[in-house]
């Protein structure tokens, strides 16, 4: 009987993925079309670094001190790599993150690795 791994291969079996907003600032409106702007930077690099992308539509909320509970629209764009594709790529993925909070008035912008959240603050 055949292997497995010989049949499929070895897999990409680590995760990243980047949580895109829909909004400039907390609770803001995405008047310029950022948020469809760095989708389609996120999904051009990731492909380029990973071999593909993987994009679905979400909902986010947090709470926030002066708002309340804000929700907004989010993209998220997943690329599944190998376990040097992890080491390779994270600085690159952490340095997509601070540029799009920056671009679009966020705190922070939501990278994932493997299970894990991480929150990339603004370049």
């Amino acid at each position: 009987m055949a292997n497995i791994v010989d049949i499929i291969g070895a897999g990409l079996n680590h995760r990243f993925g980047i949580i895109i907003p829909s909004t400039q600032g907390v609770a803001g409106q995405d008047i310029d079309g950022k948020s469809n702007k760095w989708t389609r930077i996120a999904q051009e690099q990731f492909s380029n670094w990973f071999g593909g992308a993987t994009t679905s539509q979400g909902e986010g909320a947090w709470m926030s001190e002066s708002e309340g509970l804000v929700t907004e629209k989010v993209v998220t764009v997943n690329g599944h790599t190998n376990a040097d594709g992890i080491k390779d790529r994270i600085r690159d993925v952490a340095g997509l993150a601070q540029e799009i909070a920056a671009d679009m008035g966020q705190e922070a912008v939501t990278i994932i690795v493997d299970n894990s959240m991480h929150f990339i603050e603004a370049a």
